[in-house]
């Protein structure tokens, strides 16, 4: 698929976490990748994407409350792609075509890796895909390139998805069962950033603190991260009682 930033633009609007902000930074790096330059509001946009959150009825509700203030637009601008990302993605999956006419594909939070390959079968065959992402561990931490926001912190995801059981949480629904980063790889990709000006390091997980590699913990991967040239804060999001340690105290 060739894609020029003089002709293609992007815009992703984004509900919910920062595991969600994260994913909209790695989405945007791969549009990106493929030519697309970011426009600077809706009706500008040729790919429209919305990366959504489930966490709440009253999120999930908004997003169709959007995507019905957006037909207008869409009827002006038939060859506009609108994208369902996310979270509601995840947990509604076909009945998102059911509920609105107006989106082209639907792309859970597991498969962000194959949004060109999505993007392509929009604009070569015309058709409706989806992708949910397989269940095993093989396409987590898919790598792609983030688009940052400028400042001084970074988002680095350690974990995915979570072990528990909650009643009130849908979080094991939509973003699978835990698994945990290579802590090479997170420090690798923390001295990249450290490389590029960014200071403070936000560690993300649904369960952050049942980070495990190995022997590895999330206090031992702290003490590891701290020794990074350039790093002066470290900060981790969303933990769970369960797993606190009197090691990360």
């Amino acid at each position: 698929m060739s894609a020029g930033p003089e002709t293609m633009r992007y815009l992703i609007q984004t509900w919910g976490c920062q595991m969600n902000t994260h994913d909209s930074e790695k989405l945007s790096g791969i549009l990106e990748e493929l030519g697309y330059a970011p426009a600077e509001s809706v009706p500008q946009a040729d790919v429209l994407l919305l990366n959504t959150c489930s966490v709440r009825e009253k999120a999930e509700e908004k997003v169709f409350s959007h995507l019905g203030a957006l037909r207008r637009l869409k009827e002006q601008r038939p060859g506009m792609i609108i994208g369902l990302c996310g979270c509601v993605a995840q947990q509604e999956g076909e009945g998102i075509f059911r509920r609105s006419g107006l989106v082209d594909f639907v792309l859970g939070p597991r498969a962000i890796a194959s949004l060109p390959s999505i993007l392509e079968e929009v604009q070569t065959h015309r058709n409706r895909p989806m992708d949910l992402g397989r269940r095993d561990d093989s396409i987590r931490f898919d790598g792609a390139r983030a688009r940052r926001a400028p400042g001084t912190k970074a988002f680095v995801t350690i974990v995915e998805g979570c072990n528990k059981a909650c009643t009130y949480c849908i979080v094991p629904t939509t973003r699978g069962r835990e698994i945990s980063k290579p802590a090479g790889a997170i420090l690798r990709e923390s001295a990249a950033l450290a490389e590029q000006g960014y200071r403070e390091i936000e560690l993300l997980g649904q369960n952050v603190n049942a980070y495990r590699d190995g022997d590895v913990r999330l206090d031992g991967l702290l003490r590891m991260l701290q020794h990074i040239e350039g790093i002066r804060r470290l900060r981790f999001t969303t933990s769970h009682p369960a797993h606190l340690s009197i090691d990360i105290m």
